[in-house]
């Protein structure tokens, strides 16, 4: 979800990557809420932490209830997306019943209100549930001011003759189609710029055979010029969006040892991005025979990037296995 917002030009915030200086958590969500436009919440099952004593304003909650119940009390815009019962979770564990049975209550009492939810079955729904969001985050940017006038225009289309309302309907169905086409296209990019990241260390590898004059700057502009050729993608925007990636993998909780492994290698944390890329290879399946391929090929470029050429030599050895 993170790294959708990112793409979309959006500075997500969310509590891993952010301590409780205070030392208490809290204060530090009514903080960070205070400085964002609007919280998007992922509503699952779990209960999760709650606070030792019940808040003053809305009894007893988790952190995470606190968060949206917080956010629209200051009147933020709050959106939820519903973790549905088919959603490919890790498992945690079970909860004691009466936990359970508030988390509960709080996913029926939020599906009951006025506010729209979206229900999500799996990751792939997660990111396009992120992509619908698109034009109310587009509207908080551009203030409440220009969102009056849109209601108010809205409104006057409404009361317009019943001509003006039918092309007001031709013209909704076409915005529909560009929107579902925008889409499309925002979820064809992510993917292509994963995969452009992925194999980064390969096109790099290959640049810097067929480079004799060992300038770094004009190197970076043919791995781009290269990328840009293999994926179908202009140099710009991966220029533009590669490194916001880049920075989401190295923090994000969600991201695979792969991709951990490529950003480390890409910051030229050698050592790192080898054992990433070993513990990727370990943890790939017997169907999935190139995602271990890749993982041992990046392990070998990492050990000869840091000279350790009987490593590379056998992780090598074991990608042709």
């Amino acid at each position: 979800m993170a790294n959708t917002l990112t793409f979309l030009g959006y500075e997500a915030v969310w509590q891993d990557i952010f301590g409780t200086e205070s030392g208490d958590l809290c204060e530090v969500l009514r903080r960070r809420i205070d400085q964002c436009k609007g919280v998007v919440q992922l509503v699952g099952k779990s209960y999760g932490a709650e606070p030792a004593a019940s808040d003053e304003q809305f009894g007893r909650v988790s952190y995470t209830q606190y968060e949206a119940l917080y956010a629209r009390q200051r009147g933020k815009k709050v959106w939820y997306l519903f973790i549905d019962e088919s959603f490919p979770v890790d498992a945690d564990g079970d909860e004691p019943a009466e936990i359970t049975e508030l988390q509960a209550a709080y996913r029926r009492r939020v599906k009951s209100d006025a506010h729209l939810f979206h229900a999500l079955t799996n990751r792939e729904a997660l990111e396009a549930g992120v992509l619908k969001l698109r034009d109310d985050l587009t509207t908080l940017r551009r203030g409440v001011k220009q969102w009056a006038a849109g209601v108010a225009i809205l409104l006057l289309i409404i009361a317009g003759s019943v001509l003006w309302l039918v092309r007001g309907q031709k013209q909704a169905t076409q915005k529909m189609d560009e929107t579902a086409q925008a889409m499309s296209t925002v979820a064809s990019e992510m993917s292509k710029l994963r995969q452009g990241l992925l194999e980064y260390p390969q096109v790099e590898t290959k640049v810097r055979q067929t480079e004799t004059g060992k300038n770094p700057a004009r190197e970076q502009e043919r791995i781009y010029a290269a990328l840009s050729k293999q994926l179908g993608l202009s140099v710009n925007v991966l220029k533009e969006t590669m490194p916001r990636l880049l920075e989401n993998w190295k923090h994000s909780a969600g991201a695979t040892d792969l991709e951990k492994a490529t950003a480390a290698f890409i910051a030229k944390d050698y050592p790192e991005a080898e054992r990433l890329a070993l513990q990727a290879a370990g943890k790939s399946s017997a169907g999935k025979r190139a995602e271990s391929v890749r993982a041992f090929q990046l392990a070998g470029l990492s050990a000869q990037r840091n000279l350790q050429y009987d490593r590379a030599l056998q992780h090598s050895a074991k990608r042709r296995n």
